[in-house]
């Protein structure tokens, strides 16, 4: 009788510490900052890959997570970058609701990327960059037929303008070749360096402390989808 009462109260303690939160979630268009109805999909690893939600036409609901588990969201739509996430329902601690952005798939949109770094004056990516580089691993991964290019900038006061140029090239190949190396297609991907130009006007808005952050952008050049 005392082991099954101890063993009762181990599994009431368990189930009062696994109590699910409720969290309501929706998924927004960031143009158009109205929500928009995914196909989504997630699953509970603690509990063999169970589909604690599973609806192709998600648009805003509360969804339940047990505290300290493991889930893995997939959402989708046609037209837009596909959402694929792993997580610990921890980190939704204290918060009511969770907002995910679904970023429409249009050429000539531009990604700035401003945390990445490199070596100073050089072309060699930072282990540092390795996060912010990874989002978007995860955001083409999933869309091989969008290409996109990837442009360098340096910061400058317009010395060098040749070596500048070169420069913002070969920082653009480092983060092409970043790319490549954690699985996106060669092909996707084409690169660019700042022009003459461009350097000219990023050397003035340095006078004016008015340079730009962004060490690299990324700007899809074919949607790979059917007109």
């Amino acid at each position: 009788q005392g082991k099954s009462v101890g063993l009762n109260v181990l599994i009431a303690s368990l189930l009062y510490s696994k109590h699910p939160s409720e969290m309501k979630m929706v998924f927004i268009d960031p143009k158009t900052h109205k929500p928009v109805d995914v196909d989504l999909t997630i699953l509970e690893k603690n509990t063999n890959n169970r589909a604690i939600v599973k609806n192709p036409k998600f648009k805003k609901s509360v969804v339940k997570f047990v505290p300290k588990f493991n889930y893995t969201l997939y959402a989708k739509k046609d037209g837009y970058f596909s959402i694929y996430k792993d997580f610990n329902a921890d980190i939704f601690k204290g918060d009511t609701m969770v907002r995910f952005l679904m970023q429409k798939i249009e050429r000539g949109t531009k990604y700035p990327i401003k945390d990445i770094y490199f070596d100073n004056g050089e072309s060699d990516l930072l282990p540092e960059s390795d996060t912010a580089l990874m989002n978007y691993v995860a955001m083409f991964r999933n869309h091989p037929n969008v290409s996109f290019m990837v442009k360098g900038f340096v910061t400058t006061y317009g010395f060098d303008v040749e070596g500048d140029m070169q420069m913002s090239l070969a920082r653009a190949v480092s983060v092409k070749e970043f790319f490549v190396k954690h699985g996106l297609p060669e092909n996707q991907i084409t690169v660019a360096g700042m022009t003459q130009t461009e350097i000219k006007r990023a050397a003035a808005a340095m006078l004016k402390n008015d340079g730009n952050d962004a060490k690299v952008e990324l700007i899809i050049t074919d949607t790979g989808l059917t007109k």
